[in-house]
């Protein structure tokens, strides 16, 4: 939705490739949301790469479009790696929310009755 912003600068400013890159715009804006449908397959994730590098491309028709493209690039550059991180399985426990830990003393459940009466 955020490359449909790119339409009015680019109608006023764009000179002579400015239908081209406009209509590039939204056929990328398009491509986008088909993508986003399809997330739930890690290929789409992958597959999306090919928004910046289209707006890569287009910095041919304005400088603008490459500028996106490499905001863009970062961007997904950046959930990829996220992504991956929160995908891993951790290799040993750590002690974080949801991961039982190793007790460390304090307050671990004592092997004998503590009511200060002698057992026995």
């Amino acid at each position: 939705m955020v490359l449909l912003l790119a339409v009015a600068p680019l109608a006023k400013l764009g000179g002579a490739g400015a239908t081209t890159a406009i209509w590039l715009v939204a056929a990328l804006t398009a491509t986008a949301l088909v993508l986003a449908a399809l997330l739930r397959h890690p290929w789409a994730w992958w597959a999306a790469l090919a928004i910046p590098f289209g707006l890569l491309g287009g910095g041919l028709l304005h400088w603008s479009l490459a500028a996106l493209g490499i905001v863009f690039g970062l961007l997904w550059a950046y959930l990829l790696t996220v992504r991956r991180t929160v995908l891993a399985t951790p290799t040993e426990p750590t002690g974080g929310f949801g991961t039982p830990a190793e007790p460390t003393g304090g307050f671990a459940t004592p092997a004998e009755p503590t009511d200060g009466f002698p057992t026995g």
